[in-house]
């Protein structure tokens, strides 16, 4: 009897854990098979468990695991290349973890972990004792300047806030350096 624990909790935890399905990769690429955006791959409108199949249970507007159903709150799960948690695609605007909830951590434009931050995702970066690097991908013309330029400006006004040194001169006495490959 003891014997049959072990297995019959692997079982359970397997039927678990297999329940997740691969739905393709969230991109703009109509070329590559996996994207949801080709419409001969992962993309199709004909795709069984695609979320372009507005019949399907990942498309269909009144699917409890749609992404295109307003209400639905056992939307798609969005995974990065490490296998972060990126939130639900979604387009429920009240459920918390979804990309769609403009308040909330995956959907906020303003928030380092949501797609919609116009500075990219999850931007690597790494902060040192006196300076940091960045991994940014600017989308237009003045992105970077722009994005650089409210860093720079909030990171020395909360310096300055947090020493109790508001108006006591530079944090940065040097020019940010721009570096292309």
């Amino acid at each position: 009897m003891t014997k049959m624990i072990p297995v019959l909790l692997t079982v359970l935890l397997s039927a678990a854990i297999g329940r997740a399905e691969d739905l393709g990769n969230l991109s703009a690429s109509p070329y590559n098979f996996d994207s949801s955006s080709n419409p001969f791959g992962k993309g199709s409108p004909f795709a069984p468990n695609g979320i372009n199949n507005p019949f399907s249970p990942y498309g269909s507007p009144f699917s409890n695991q749609s992404a295109t159903n307003p209400f639905a709150t056992d939307a798609p799960r969005l995974y990065d290349q490490q296998g972060n948690y990126r939130g639900k695609l979604s387009a429920n605007p009240y459920d918390p973890d979804s990309t769609s909830n403009p308040f909330c951590r995956y959907g906020s434009p303003f928030s380092y972990e949501s797609m919609n931050n116009q500075y990219g995702a999850g931007s690597p970066y790494c902060v040192m004792p006196n300076h940091w690097h960045l991994v940014v991908w600017p989308r237009g013309d003045g992105d970077l300047s722009r994005f650089m330029n409210w860093l720079t400006l909030t990171h020395t006004q909360r310096w300055h806030r947090h020493r109790n040194s508001v108006g006591n001169g530079h944090v940065y006495r040097r020019t940010i350096q721009i570096v292309s490959n």
